[in-house]
């Protein structure tokens, strides 16, 4: 048997068990040298204190924080013995997991809107006559801030928004759009009449 084999103690060797003491002892050592210093009673102290006043809290972009709000996150912040900045880190981060929270749930309504659209026959038959509309209306720069608007809100993927589109499309025909296209007066009559042919009884 090589001496490597014989280097390794049985369960049954009666040196196992002085062997498993000194492991134990030197594991013991070994914990003691590398634990930490207990803080001192002042530092400790310090370290849980929490300012005796807050400044008002910064309310991120979008947001805003009422005085009410305000004096519930002081509430906060003592219980959770936070400093200013701490707090401040817990505002703007609560916030953005809002946001994120709001963006991703508008993105998916946005998302089933234009899956019903696509799927829906009247829409995808009438389209083009909603999408002459929208090429057609107004002067260059009202068409230019309409399209930015429905493309960057997402109304324009709502089925409600097109059928409407697709509806006042059809109202004005190829000759409105014509006639607005020669006048140069961007609100000229063609498209006074729109809402009352859409609802009469207003």
């Amino acid at each position: 048997m090589s001496e490597e084999m014989n280097e390794v103690s049985s369960l049954l060797d009666p040196t196992q068990e002085q062997q498993q003491e000194s492991q134990q002892t030197q594991d013991t050592q070994q914990s003691q040298d590398t634990q930490p210093e207990p803080a001192s009673p002042a530092a400790e102290s310090q370290q849980q204190q929490a300012p005796e006043s807050y400044e008002p809290f910064t309310a991120p972009e979008g947001f805003s924080i009422t005085d009410e709000q305000n004096g519930e996150l002081v509430e906060l912040g003592k219980e959770m013995k936070l400093n200013q900045t701490q707090m401040q880190r817990l505002v703007d981060f609560g916030a953005k997991k809002i946001g994120d929270g709001m963006e991703a749930m508008r993105l998916e309504i946005i998302k089933r809107w234009r899956h019903e659209s696509e799927h829906d026959s009247e829409i995808t038959a009438g389209i083009d006559h909603a999408r002459r509309l929208i090429s057609n209306i107004g002067d260059e720069k009202f068409r230019a801030d309409f399209r930015a608007m429905i493309n960057e809100t997402g109304i324009g993927d709502n089925p409600l928004f097109i059928r409407f589109c697709i509806q006042t499309g059809k109202l004005l025909g190829e000759d409105a759009f014509i006639k607005q296209g020669n006048n140069t007066n961007p609100n000229s009559q063609t498209l006074a009449g729109i809402a009352h042919s859409l609802y009469p009884d207003m």
